[in-house]
């Protein structure tokens, strides 16, 4: 991955794969360890006699931080949970997911560009995890 002030400087770019590769696919395994930010990916044709081509450039890729501050309340007289969070810069929305094992598949239950969100009555005998996450389409 290239951080956005490195796209014209290919000196700074990271190798990604120590040695040539041949699928047209590849899974940055390092992108959950960077930092937040834009980065872009940069691709070559390399010829069997080590004759390069051009860089071909993606297009930016933000990377925004997690909410922080991710508050969660309940109202016994109306049996809703809210669930609140800090607004994190760069975010045009927010996607909730639900998921009755901490450690399972979550589900998306909401989009919002807000910076909280309430259930509708809850069962009183399921638990629920929740998670948020910044995005920027």
């Amino acid at each position: 991955a290239l951080a956005v002030s490195s796209v014209e400087n290919p000196a700074s770019w990271t190798l990604l794969t120590p040695s040539p590769i041949s699928q047209s696919n590849y899974a940055d395994s390092a992108w959950d360890a960077l930092p937040s930010g834009t980065y872009y990916w940069a691709v070559k044709a390399i010829h069997p006699r080590s004759i390069e081509s051009s860089a071909a450039i993606s297009n930016p890729l933000v990377k925004l931080s997690a909410p922080n501050s991710v508050d969660i309340t309940y109202d016994s007289v109306n049996g809703r949970l809210t669930i609140s969070w800090a607004a994190v810069a760069g975010a045009s929305s927010y996607r909730l997911y639900a998921s009755t094992n901490p450690y399972g598949t979550y589900s998306l239950v909401h989009t919002t560009n807000q910076t909280s969100w309430f259930t509708v009555p809850l069962p009183t005998d399921v638990k629920k995890f929740y998670k948020v996450v910044a995005t920027n389409p």
